[in-house]
């Protein structure tokens, strides 16, 4: 598929990326994303203080690309991270990314077209497929599964107290709804969750793309 130029003005997508101490993996991480056919793109990278190289990692990969905007907030930790990220991206859309994980190539394109096909969406994932150095566990098997097959606002809807019917590095969302509900918080329980439900209560519609379109990695 012809990739879709790069643009100087507002890019279509902000990429969210908060990483600590990633270097061993974030080199295929960036790799995914420079390789993604929807190109208009801004990429900020939020380094949560890290320890090792993965600023250099970064620079190096993405050396002279201005959509790479790396940043260090003053707090640590990834809600700070997210929250001073998201302070940064200038798009209307933003898609959430982490630091070991693989986007296939039409990851954004397709998730941007959803939001084209379909303006009554708010947040829209896709299908994930786990994987991990060695054998993968039961049940991120089961898991994967299961995300998968909630496909529509009312299957997500009605799973929404079993468990997350997103996973996070899939999401993409339009800004203005993650404002409007506070963006991220730390209320020492799971960032991701505590979002979906107060978009969903604030009466936003929720979509995914049926496609595989994001390798998700198991770390130990």
């Amino acid at each position: 598929m012809r990739r879709k130029p790069l643009t100087m003005s507002t890019p279509a997508i902000s990429i969210l990326l908060p990483v600590r101490n990633a270097a061993a993996t974030l080199g295929e991480t960036l790799e995914s994303l420079k390789a993604q056919t929807l190109s208009d793109f801004q990429l900020v990278l939020v380094d949560d203080h890290s320890s090792d190289a993965t600023a250099l990692v970064a620079r190096e990969i993405f050396a002279g690309d201005p959509r790479l905007e790396l940043i260090e907030p003053k707090e640590q930790g990834l809600v700070p991270a997210l929250r001073a990220g998201t302070e940064i991206c200038r798009a209307p859309l933003i898609a959430r990314m982490d630091g070991d994980d693989i986007a296939l190539p039409e990851r954004l394109e397709l998730q941007h077209r959803a939001f084209a096909a379909h303006p009554e969406l708010t947040i829209v994932g896709c299908g994930v497929q786990s994987f991990a150095e060695g054998e993968l566990g039961e049940g991120y098997v089961h898991y994967d599964s299961w995300l998968n097959g909630l496909l529509t606002h009312e299957a997500m809807m009605r799973e929404l107290y079993v468990e997350s019917p997103l996973s996070h590095p899939t999401v993409m969302m339009r800004r203005e709804a993650l404002e409007a509900v506070g963006g991220y918080r730390d209320n020492l329980w799971p960032e991701d969750y505590d979002l979906w439900l107060r978009i969903a209560h604030a009466g936003y519609q929720f979509g995914k793309v049926s496609d595989i379109l994001l390798c998700w990695r198991d770390t130990p």
